[in-house]
């Protein structure tokens, strides 16, 4: 049965060591230059982890039989408690396919309904259409699409009321 549970402090190495080899593919395939691109997620360090909880994220562990097989975070923003992103979505490969996604999604989704949150975001790559297929089969619906200096791909921004 797979378990969900909000980190301590001493787990932000293998949050990142999740985080970064759950998207080892896509870092690959779009040819991320770690120099050019750190912030990339696939990039994920334990400082950036520790950072993102010091600005406000809940970052969960999720684990199988007590083997940890993802990570996912969220928050509200400050700039519009209203609204929350979710992000740092990560399942390692060989536990793809088998519904802990919508399970680790559903977690993070309550957890933005209790801080008050009716609206919840998420962020991609835009190329990446199996995962938008994938959101919105979840309930989310496209709502942006945009370019950043920081990564070298448009990024596809979904949303989806939670029901509040």
């Amino acid at each position: 049965m797979l378990e969900l549970r909000y980190i301590e402090l001493h787990e932000a190495d293998l949050v990142s060591r999740i985080i970064r080899e759950a998207y080892a593919e896509q870092t690959r395939v779009l040819n991320i230059d770690p120099v050019a691109f750190p912030n990339f997620v696939g990039l994920e360090s334990p400082d950036g982890v520790y950072r993102r909880m010091e600005q406000g994220d809940r970052v969960a562990l999720a684990l199988l039989g007590g083997e940890p097989i993802g990570t996912i975070s969220y928050r509200a923003l400050p700039e519009d408690p209203s609204h929350g992103h979710v992000k740092r979505f990560a399942i390692l490969p060989r536990f793809r396919g088998h519904d802990y996604g919508k399970s680790m999604m559903d977690f993070a989704e309550e957890g933005l309904r209790q801080a008050g949150v009716t609206t919840a975001e998420i962020s991609l790559v835009a190329a990446f259409t199996r995962l938008r297929d994938y959101y919105l089969r979840l309930g989310y619906e496209s709502r942006a699409t945009r370019t950043f200096a920081s990564v070298p791909f448009a990024v596809l921004f979904m949303e989806k009321d939670l029901g509040l």
